[in-house]
């Protein structure tokens, strides 16, 4: 199916229409202001702008999903969303948190963690500050977990006997005095699930590197499998795959460098475990999709697992026009469970969500997409931060424009709405039928 370009004006601030595609850069080849474009295999669905709420700002970040209930990360805080009707989410609560970069993921039950990425020396009302907060969403209880490195973002794993999670949490270091070495900063939390507030502890502080493997500056970002007993850990100069058989002690399985990489920042499974596909991103402020980067870079590339190795098939990287005014680069991903196919969707920040293809490890492509044209009002960073499937629907956080609610509708994908799922956090993989 051959991409096609849609138009929706959106605001009275779009300035121009699309016209034929052409080489990035061009100005007649880019929507206007706010101006949302999308393949013809593509829904927009629904937005829903955030409401400022107990001072919860309006720049998203991530999000985790349980049952109806959409959890979307904000650099201030946490709004939650009711998604039981796709076509018309409604916010329902918020808390702010006096914090940066924040991380959600959710359980079966209530309990929520939460991690920044910016150092507070309040904590605000979440008390993250230098650690990790557990948290109930029922009654907004919460404790915080102190951990000196502080915590750039966090992965929740379960254990074997369902009686506690462990929260792998990739450390900042850096600034932090005693945590400037490179040492692959990686503490280990475990939440007993019958005592998480008082219960929860530090029980590990690094991970175990063979000796053939450098040891990276610091950890950035951190993927599990736990069914397969696998995660991938994007650490800077390197992509690592890991043993996490013993959740408490991960080890170091494999490790990748790539020449076209600034810093391996997040990772996603295919469904077999077969394939790890990283992302590289320096900073969201970059404009790296225009003609003048290198198209390997601030991009995603395919590894295939080879008897536990990591062999480098391919990169992808979004080519249709972007402008120089806008920040563009690979981010937040998961997969859409598609029947026999390796298929995720992707947060590109202004240049939009991606749906790509990677079944074919050496020649992935792009079967979808939604872009808005320059953010409006922008001035630093905008776009969409992450992109996630759920029960049928592809959700954005976008940076400035709020929840965006996406169908796409693909023979290669109509599979997925026939899988359910009560719970997802995107960066804890589980395994679904095909």
């Amino acid at each position: 199916m051959a991409l096609k370009w849609k138009h929706v004006l959106c605001t009275a601030t779009s300035v121009m229409a699309l016209l034929a595609v052409g080489s990035p850069g061009h100005a007649a080849d880019l929507p206007g202001v706010g101006e949302i474009i999308m393949s013809d295999n593509i829904r927009h669905v629904a937005n829903a702008k955030p409401s400022v709420w107990q001072n919860v700002g309006h720049t998203n970040s991530d999000i985790a999903f349980r049952d109806n209930l959409a959890y979307v990360a904000n650099l201030d805080g946490v709004q939650v969303y009711d998604i039981s009707d796709p076509g018309q989410p409604v916010q329902r609560t918020g808390f702010g948190c006096g914090v940066r970069d924040m991380d959600i993921s959710v359980t079966e039950t209530d309990l929520f963690f939460l991690s920044a990425g910016g150092l507070d020396s309040s904590g605000g009302t979440c008390g993250v500050g230098n650690g990790l907060t557990v948290g109930n969403a029922k009654n907004f209880r919460s404790t915080k977990v102190d951990i000196p490195c502080g915590v750039r973002s966090h992965t929740m794993v379960p254990d074997k006997t369902g009686e506690a999670v462990y929260i792998y949490t990739a450390l900042r270091g850096g600034s932090v005095a005693g945590c400037e070495a490179p040492n692959g900063l990686f503490a280990v939390v475990k939440v007993p699930l019958n005592d998480p507030y008082l219960g929860a502890h530090v029980v590990a502080s690094t991970i175990t590197f063979p000796e053939t493997v450098p040891i990276p500056y610091r950890c950035v970002d951190i993927t599990v499998y736990p069914e397969k007993d696998l995660a991938a850990a994007s650490c800077d100069s390197h992509g690592l795959l890991l043993d996490i058989s013993d959740r408490e002690h991960p080890k170091v399985l494999a490790s990748a460098t790539n020449p076209d990489f600034a810093s391996f920042t997040s990772a996603t499974f295919n469904n077999k475990a077969s394939k790890v596909v990283f992302t590289d991103k320096v900073d969201g402020r970059d404009a790296t999709c225009n003609d003048q980067w290198n198209p390997r870079s601030r991009a995603s590339a395919v590894y295939d697992i080879v008897d536990g190795q990591l062999v480098y098939r391919s990169t992808f990287k979004i080519s249709r026009p972007q402008s120089d005014a806008e920040n563009c680069g690979a981010n937040t991903a998961s997969l859409i469970p598609a029947k026999g196919r390796d298929i995720m969707v992707q947060a590109w920040y202004q240049g939009g969500t991606s749906v790509w293809d990677f079944t074919d490890s050496a020649n992935p492509h792009e079967i979808a997409y939604f872009e808005r044209g320059q953010a409006r009002n922008w001035s630093t960073y905008g776009g969409v931060w992450a992109a996630h499937y759920y029960n049928g629907y592809i959700y954005n956080s976008d940076m400035t424009e709020g929840l965006d609610v996406l169908r796409i509708i693909d023979p290669r994908t109509n599979h997925a709405e026939s899988i359910r799922r009560d719970i997802l956090n995107p960066k804890t993989q589980v395994s679904y039928r095909e």
